[in-house]
């Protein structure tokens, strides 16, 4: 993996399909066509969004980009092929002294069934455990999300618990899966991993 030195906080990563950047303050149309609507944020807790909403959530992205030390890592999921920012992705840290950190994504609905996600939930475990050492990380789902659930499982991930009811959401409680990885397991499960960080 190619690295930026630790002092540079822009990050990129680059997969086979796609690459996952930081977002820029034109990402807002793009952001905004996957966040408004229904179908693609049906299982989350926000969502669809208004314009003003979208807005919030990138200037907290853009925030995000100039912490010192960075604690949160929000990329935009570009395709390769057309340019097109499909959705967003994140890291966070967690607990920096017991190295854990939580993994989250979300792909505009027409961008889904082709692998992206996996794609760069699999970019961002690389990231987390190559670059920023963490040695656990962590993802949630809606228990009804089972293509998300899917995308957890082909990373490696586990299952460690089924909260009962513990967010509402659209109008109904739900239950919540959590899953984790660590980096043992998933360095043994990509030994020739391709991902590229720049």
């Amino acid at each position: 993996m190619q690295m930026k030195p630790k002092d540079q906080s822009t990050v990129t990563m680059k997969t086979k399909r796609l690459t996952l950047r930081e977002f820029h303050d034109s990402d807002l149309p793009a952001v905004h066509a996957y966040a408004q609507d229904a179908e693609t944020t049906k299982y989350l807790e926000w969502g669809p969004n208004t314009l003003k909403e979208t807005t919030v959530f990138l200037n907290e992205s853009l925030g995000f980009q100039k912490e010192q030390p960075r604690v949160t890592f929000d990329m935009a999921i570009i395709v390769d092929g057309d340019q097109k920012l499909i959705g967003a992705c994140s890291v966070t840290i967690l607990d920096k002294k017991k190295r854990i950190s939580a993994l989250g994504y979300v792909l505009h609905s027409k961008a889904w069934g082709q692998g992206y996600a996996t794609e760069a939930a699999n970019a961002l475990a690389k990231f987390a455990f190559e670059e920023l050492g963490m040695d656990k990380i962590l993802a949630t789902c809606d228990a009804m999300n089972l293509a998300s659930e899917r995308v957890m499982q082909k990373i490696g991930m586990r299952k460690e618990s089924e909260l009962a009811k513990d967010k509402f959401i659209k109008g109904m409680y739900r239950d919540t899966l959590v899953y984790s990885l660590d980096q043992a397991t998933w360095t043994a499960l990509n030994a020739s991993a391709d991902t590229v960080t720049d």
